[in-house]
């Protein structure tokens, strides 16, 4: 156990940090959301996403895009696209700033749909199921921040 005196000192060093931790907790998340999005999206027929329509997936069964990770894949075809998600953090006066995208072309069609498209939102939905990383992350960045190792 450390006295009161040793835990100021501490405490004291730890804003020096605080950003780095911040960083590579961003960090983390940003990997969870691509790999979210990559992964668990991508290619699968989630409830959350219309249907595609039947001559759609004629046509990819024709031009052999069906298959690869379920009957239909949506947003599935070369794989261009789910290889092309990535993260960037951003270090900032408030801590970081992850921003998960998609250098694809497709990809914002596919996220907002078009006059002929109905939109499958894949980013922010993976964005959105990381946030239980990021609490997990901070959490334990918080511990580590505040608590001595002895």
């Amino acid at each position: 156990m450390i006295d009161f005196e040793e835990y100021a000192k501490f405490l004291a060093i730890q804003p020096e940090l605080v950003l780095v931790k911040i960083i590579e907790t961003a960090a983390k998340v940003g990997e969870a959301a691509k790999e979210i999005a990559a992964k668990k999206m991508i290619g699968h027929e989630l409830s959350i996403w219309k249907p595609l329509d039947e001559v759609t997936i004629e046509r990819k069964e024709r031009e052999g895009f069906t298959g690869q990770v379920s009957a239909t894949d949506p947003l599935l075809r070369t794989g261009e696209m789910r290889e092309s998600i990535s993260y960037e953090v951003i270090p900032n006066p408030e801590g970081a700033t992850v921003i998960i995208g998609s250098s694809s072309k497709h990809a914002i069609y596919q996220e907002l749909g078009t006059p002929t498209i109905p939109p499958r939102p894949f980013l922010s939905v993976a964005t959105a199921e990381s946030i239980p990383v990021a609490e997990k992350e901070l959490g334990e960045t918080a511990i580590t921040l505040l608590t001595p190792k002895v």
